[in-house]
């Protein structure tokens, strides 16, 4: 007779060890970066400014080693991992308002615009077309993570993209189709760049790092204990039968903005089969080499 035991498997690797520390280190000296530049007066004027391409960058480089040390933490019999909302791939926006915010403080020109009877003076960066590239942006990253287009044509649309963009600027034809439209130039000042940046990164920190983090699936050597939605209860599934497969990607959306992120499709087993779609998990291919080690590992066990 052989003995069944219960493997203890943890999601604990060395590489994960070794992230945690130099993250916290590197977004820690960011922050204390960021106060010191704040009280620090610059320019002629003698004004202070916040770096916030610096300050949110700390900020994120600590959720994402509270993120990690959760995850380990919880990862003790098995593997955790979470599913996230389409808001996930929106940080390219909140970053490019900050650093456009900061490209303003270092190519700054002063105007003065007369405002409900006053004068007020206010900043507007110096580099060209930099109010056409912020919106070409946000519309590219809206456009990608609303239309799910996957493989080869996603592949396709994005080199599109990019080589008009390139042979517009090498060509010269952007400008006579601005002028066309009738000389548009988009100004933002830096304001603009400040409370916009903030109004979007603030609610997506708070999503990334906190309330997705309570849709979960928990894959253990025996079950699979999981949260679908915020507010729901935890249900559990035996892991003998089940099937985890990895959806087509996204290249934009999954690479370029989700890093190797991917959607996950599990398909129960017994009197009720059911097949729960889980989006937009981070690391998707590491995840699934877990899966795999766990259930080779509780095959050996069960010998």
């Amino acid at each position: 007779m052989t003995e069944e035991t219960n493997p203890q498997v943890t999601d604990r690797s060395p590489h994960s060890k070794k992230f945690l520390m130099p993250a916290f280190a590197v977004g820690a000296l960011f922050l204390i970066i960021s106060l010191v530049i704040a009280v620090i007066p610059f320019g002629e004027s003698k004004s202070r400014f916040i770096p916030w391409s610096l300050l949110s960058v700390g900020l994120v480089l600590l959720g994402v080693t509270f993120y990690r040390y959760v995850r380990r933490k919880d990862s003790r019999d098995g593997i955790i991992f979470y599913s996230h909302s389409q808001y996930l791939y929106f940080w390219p926006v909140w970053l490019v308002n900050f650093l456009f915010a900061d490209l303003t403080i270092l190519f700054p020109e002063r105007v003065s615009v007369a405002f409900r009877g006053e004068t007020v003076e206010t900043l507007f960066c110096t580099i060209p077309h930099v109010g056409m590239i912020y919106v070409a942006i946000l519309c590219t990253v809206i456009i990608f993570t609303s239309v799910n287009i996957r493989g080869v044509w996603a592949l396709l649309l994005v080199a599109l993209i990019v080589l008009t963009a390139l042979a517009g600027v090498l060509l010269g034809f952007w400008s006579p189709i601005l002028e066309k439209l009738g000389n548009l130039e988009l100004i933002m000042n830096r304001d603009f760049y400040v409370s916009a940046g903030v109004l979007l990164f603030i609610p997506w920190f708070l999503v990334v790092f906190f309330f997705d983090m309570r849709r979960y699936i928990q894959y253990m050597p025996t079950q699979i204990k999981m949260i679908h939605e915020i507010g729901e209860g935890e249900i559990a599934f035996d892991t003998m039968g089940i099937t985890m497969e990895k959806k087509r990607d996204n290249f934009f959306q999954h690479f370029l903005l989700g890093l190797g992120s991917g959607d996950l499709e599990v398909n129960t087993t017994g009197a009720t089969r059911e097949v729960i779609r889980i989006p937009n998990v981070l690391r998707v291919d590491h995840v699934l080499d877990r899966v795999h080690e766990i259930r080779e590992r509780r095959g050996r066990a069960g010998m």
